[in-house]
């Protein structure tokens, strides 16, 4: 007999398997031109509350079910918010609303970021510390002394605030995958990047390995108001700013030290201005350092990070006050 237990996980996936043939991550829209059906899933033809696109409306394409694609993921605000899959017959695909004669407005694209959330948090991680308690996690079965994420710090996430802000639009049935951690975000559809974007991810997210790219898109970056090329590409921007500034110089010198907060706000004051070292947050498991935690402000994360910094708002309460920098290995 099968337990409850195992017949929820079976469940779980068999929706994932066969809402569609694959999935694929595709950059762009759908302009409607036809009140098509939207379907949960394309097999079953299933179509809760009997759902349709608007002819002349735009909607954002999450991901197709295949290379030839024969159905695309959209996104759809009315009359509920979800994601359903269309048929490509259904509309007009471009990749950009630039120079759409009487392209309609629609609040399911994601090119919104005048009109998007300006409060962030930026998590950044000290790999070798993570590592200690995860040390089966393919990210840390590689890690060595001389890894990059050895001697620097990682990207974690950049979270739109505040925290509740999340799965902007994200069906849930991807909510609930993704939910179950590592084992759920193999399964959610592969996000699309340039080849240089994911050799850079590579070195800045190690989680990469895990699909944490994947869950922080999903959970986070789907608030972010751009793709994920530009997600991404601002976040790395921001970790590549505080490495290679007094901040970064301070954790590489004190591995297998121990540093105190007051040490790291200093090296942000130095770095990004006086009173920067405020706006972060240094969190710790047990005695090791874990985390960074940054405030940004801004229209959008994806400036000058002194600007960012100094326009947060102050952190109310460290969470840890000192902690050891662990070198690599366990």
């Amino acid at each position: 007999m099968i337990s409850r237990r195992a017949f929820s996980a079976f469940s779980l996936l068999s929706t994932v398997l066969f809402s569609s043939t694959s999935f694929a991550a595709q950059e762009g829209y759908l302009i409607a031109e036809q009140a098509c059906p939207a379907y949960h899933s394309i097999h079953e033809a299933t179509n809760p509350n009997n759902i349709k696109l608007e002819p002349k409306q735009v909607y954002t394409i999450k991901a197709k079910n295949k290379v030839a694609a024969t159905h695309y993921l959209v996104e759809i605000t009315k009359p509920e918010r979800t994601q359903r899959w269309v048929s490509i017959s259904c509309g007009k695909f471009v990749t950009s609303l630039d120079g759409q004669a009487n392209a309609p407005t629609n609040p399911t694209s994601r090119d919104t970021r005048s009109n998007a959330v300006n409060d962030y948090l930026l998590a950044l991680s000290w790999q070798p510390a993570f590592c200690q308690n995860h040390q089966s996690k393919k990210e840390c079965t590689l890690q060595t002394s001389a890894s990059p994420d050895a001697k620097q710090l990682s990207l974690h996430g950049l979270w739109p605030q505040p925290i509740n802000n999340a799965y902007c639009g994200v069906d849930i049935t991807l909510r609930t995958i993704d939910r179950r951690g590592e084992e759920g975000w193999r399964l959610l559809p592969e996000l699309s990047y340039s080849a240089e974007l994911k050799q850079e991810l590579l070195v800045a997210m190690p989680g990469y390995r895990s699909h944490l790219d994947r869950h922080e898109w999903y959970k986070h970056g789907t608030c972010y108001g751009a793709s994920p090329e530009t997600y991404f590409r601002d976040a790395i921007n921001a970790l590549k700013q505080i490495n290679t500034s007094a901040v970064g110089q301070l954790f590489s010198r004190h591995i297998g030290k121990t540093l105190t907060a007051t040490q790291i706000r200093d090296a942000f004051d130095q770095s990004f201005g006086a009173g920067s070292g405020d706006r972060v947050n240094i969190r710790c498991d047990g005695k090791r350092i874990s985390e960074l935690w940054i405030n940004l402000r801004g229209a959008s994360a994806n400036g000058k990070l002194t600007d960012l910094i100094q326009q947060a708002m102050p952190v109310r309460k460290l969470d840890c006050t000192s902690g050891l920098v662990d070198p690599a290995g366990y």
